[in-house]
């Protein structure tokens, strides 16, 4: 009954006077979560069935709202990331969606490695993970990233944990509306997941190559083309996997595209065809390089 209290005093969070007198509700709820982390799971239920993380994500969007300096919000994050490692591990991983590469696997981990550092509460994750979709403050979304990051650094288990969730597929598929940050947030996980935990990230490259049939700028197809390089450097293999991303086919399409753009600039009477704006320029090169780079020794 306290719990049902303390979820039903955080589903009130706009009648607090401040912020920061929210947040100390939070910490006392995951305090006490963190208390009972050994002794089984009927404090963290309770927190699920009366909408505790439903809660948590209602308050995450009000922070945006209501704190200007982030402090808040910040320390909210904080919390929610530490409920992360509250529960039991599952007994069984669930099923991932595309390949380990033959330099390492981490499938047959013990479930028993590093047990403080496994990811237990998936409930608490996704409420990070939806409001980074959700969300359109670029410091809170980088600091969600900054998390997820961190979370899989700190167990190779996390990751064969959280990747049925599709999470990377999700974020590739908004990175056309982030900043160059989180964009590059973006990116170096999807190159950590392969480099470090030996993961062929086929469906998230497949989903990243489609993005650039949404006229990303220049600075966008830079980044791309830079984690092209990074892949390939890592292992040339990757060359055969781009291609059966669809990359060179959307690169070629990029162009085609620039090549009309010409066309129609000498139909409506440019005095030099040819010359384009800096974006165009910049486009063309880096198409032609990240091209040359897929087909080398092909």
């Amino acid at each position: 009954e306290w719990m049902k209290f303390y979820v039903g005093s955080l589903c009130r969070f706009s009648e607090y006077e401040s912020p920061d007198a929210l947040v100390q509700v939070c910490y006392i709820v995951v305090a006490l979560l963190n208390k009972a982390r050994y002794s089984g799971l009927e404090l963290t239920r309770a927190f699920s069935a009366h909408g505790g993380y439903t809660a948590l994500g209602h308050i995450l969007l009000y922070f945006e709202e209501i704190d200007a300096s982030g402090d808040a919000a910040n320390l909210l994050l904080g919390y929610i990331d530490d409920m992360m490692y509250i529960g039991y591990v599952p007994q069984e991983f669930p099923t991932v969606y595309a390949p380990w590469t033959a330099k390492g696997d981490v499938s047959n981990t013990s479930i028993d490695q590093a047990f403080d550092s496994c990811v237990r509460n998936l409930e608490a994750f996704k409420v990070l993970n939806v409001h980074f979709i959700s969300s359109r403050n670029d410091l809170m979304r980088l600091r969600i990233l900054d998390i997820l990051l961190n979370i899989l650094a700190a167990n190779p288990i996390n990751w064969k944990i959280l990747q049925p969730l599709q999470i990377l597929n999700q974020f590739i598929e908004e990175i056309l509306t982030m900043n160059t940050a989180l964009q590059e947030a973006v990116l170096r996980i999807v190159v950590f997941v392969a480099t470090v935990h030996n993961y062929v990230p086929l469906k998230e490259l497949s989903c990243l190559a489609a993005r650039l049939q949404k006229s990303p700028s220049a600075a966008t197809i830079s980044l791309i083309a830079d984690t092209v390089n990074k892949f390939i450097t890592f292992d040339c293999n990757y060359r055969t996997i781009f291609r059966e991303t669809g990359l060179v086919e959307m690169l070629i399409v990029m162009l085609q595209q620039n090549e009309t753009m010409s066309l129609l600039k000498e139909k409506e009477g440019y005095s030099d065809p040819l010359v384009d704006t800096p974006e165009q320029i910049q486009k063309f090169t880096v198409a032609c390089d990240c091209m040359a780079l897929l087909l080398k020794d092909s």
